[in-house]
């Protein structure tokens, strides 16, 4: 059903693109802001819980002591990258999103090296699509959003990533039309099967064509995260209201974090370009231990099942 939806959303963007209707640039970074803040950063909000059930053979102290330190450690390591690094960091940010994106929404059991690679560089859309179809506008968003806006570095990632589309391309073709074995005898699957190969193509189209702020706000905000949520909720058991009074703490940090970061990039830049550092400084900065976690999680799962497999 999620994926219904979010297909007709994004053929609904792709009309108002075509008509030439387009929300002012203000509007657009301010609606994404509030976005990541209710809707993405909260689907992680129980990685503390996730840490603990990977460390589950130590004590509940231990177990919450290193985990807080290393995702902690981690947040800091990024942060200061953006400034020392921001090459390298923002590599490692769009390499890591590809692996967990890719991985996330993917349900096969079991998968080889070639049918890895195609689910990360289809994980890898939203940032590898626009770069290959919109490199001179994703070269303005990065300038604006490196601190120091250093155009030269914004060229080298968009660059970089660049090179690696052709590749990116065909893994991604065979992902797009691979069987899953597991949807061989079941009606259902099959036609599931083929939702999820509509939805991917409308992504690929949006990510073409739209504006890189407004795909990339469907598909975290409006796909991956809203994904999350639900996988939340369906863990947990929790009703609704239970559901919302666990993820609102985080959600209200994240606004105070963010309105920090924010006075702090607007004494050295203009609005929207302060919204713009802040908003993706800070989703790395928490992101990236996000993604490390669940690549570990990821690993394990695979390697358990495989092991099983074999």
């Amino acid at each position: 059903m999620h994926s219904l939806v979010i297909t007709t959303l994004v053929s609904l963007v792709l009309l108002t693109h075509a008509c030439g209707l387009a929300l002012p640039k203000s509007a657009e970074v301010i609606i994404l802001a509030f976005a990541v803040s209710f809707i993405g950063l909260p689907h992680g909000a129980l990685d503390h819980a996730v840490g603990r059930r990977l460390l589950r053979s130590f004590s509940p102290i231990f177990a919450y002591g290193v985990f807080f330190a290393a995702y902690l450690a981690v947040v800091a390591i990024v942060i200061t990258g953006w400034f020392v690094s921001p090459l390298v960091t923002v590599l490692a940010f769009f390499a890591l999103s590809a692996w967990h994106f890719g991985l996330e929404e993917d349900e096969r059991t079991s998968v080889n090296l070639l049918n890895w690679l195609g689910i990360v560089a289809r994980g890898g859309m939203v940032i590898w699509v626009p770069v290959a179809f919109q490199a001179n506008e994703v070269t303005r968003l990065l300038g604006l959003i490196l601190p120091g806006g250093d155009l030269t570095v914004a060229s080298q990632i968009v660059e970089i990533v660049r090179a690696l589309t052709p590749i990116l391309f065909l893994f991604t073709f065979y992902d797009f039309v691979s069987s899953r074995k597991e949807d061989r005898t079941v009606n259902f699957l099959k036609r599931s099967k083929r939702i999820d190969q509509l939805r991917i193509f409308t992504f690929f189209v949006l990510f073409s064509l739209a504006d890189p702020l407004v795909s990339f706000a469907i598909y975290f905000c409006g796909w991956h995260s809203i994904r999350g949520l639900v996988h939340l909720r369906e863990q947990t058991g929790w009703p609704a209201a239970k559901m919302l009074g666990r993820l609102m703490p985080l959600s209200v940090a994240a606004l105070v974090l963010f309105g920090i970061g924010f006075l702090f990039a607007l004494n050295r830049n203009i609005f929207s370009q302060a919204i713009l550092q802040t908003v993706f400084v800070g989703l790395s900065a928490v992101a990236i231990p996000h993604l490390l976690l669940h690549v570990v999680t990821d690993s394990v799962r695979l390697s358990q099942v495989n092991g099983v497999v074999s």
